[in-house]
């Protein structure tokens, strides 16, 4: 029986600040349902919340930030990125592959200790603006 490869990846989502806070949760629910729908499995959600941009995107000073880890298969990644690209709500979304997970089968759920982790990419902690 053939198993599937799944890889760990990072997704960082900016959303508009000018949604409410269950928008961020719908947002967020969604990218969760669509990775888990493409034979991913997501290992772990960060809400950093509110925070000051480099720039502005799309005439927003702010944004919402998530950080999703989580683990698919290398074909997946290009759906994953076509449905958040048509959300209105998202200003910026990036996938970064963090480290390869072993060949599982797809009946088995893989534990979230397997994920095989990459360089340390965690930003310093910042107040909240």
């Amino acid at each position: 029986m053939e198993g599937i490869r799944l890889r760990g990846y990072e997704l960082i989502l900016i959303i508009d600040p000018e949604v409410t806070e269950d928008d961020v949760g719908i947002v967020t629910n969604k990218a969760t349902e669509t990775i888990t729908q493409l034979q991913g499995k997501v290992v772990k959600v960060e809400k950093w919340g509110k925070r000051k941009l480099s720039y502005k995107i799309k005439k927003c000073p702010k944004g919402h930030y998530i950080i999703l880890y989580f683990m698919a298969p290398p074909q997946t990644i290009k759906e994953i990125e076509r449905t958040l690209r048509y959300n209105e709500k998202i200003l910026r979304f990036q996938t970064i592959l963090t480290g390869i997970a072993q060949v599982v089968n797809e009946t088995e759920m893989l534990p979230e200790d397997q994920v095989v982790p990459g360089e340390d990419t965690s930003f310093p902690a910042e107040e909240a603006v």
